[in-house]
């Protein structure tokens, strides 16, 4: 077998890592701008953070 060949099953592998991976990247995205507005709600004012978390 060469090397540029793939056969169906290392392609379907190889598509099934790349959709994971970029899932992976997302959540990852996701959770760090969560965190970011959450610790940017905590520094602010008391008061402040209440009013924007009704």
């Amino acid at each position: 077998m060469s090397r540029g060949v793939m056969q169906p099953s290392q392609q379907k592998l190889a598509e099934k890592l790349t959709i994971l991976n970029d899932r992976g990247i997302g959540m990852l995205t996701r959770v760090y701008n969560i965190k970011k507005v959450r610790t940017h709600i905590h520094r602010r004012v008391p008061i402040l953070a209440r009013i924007i978390l009704l």
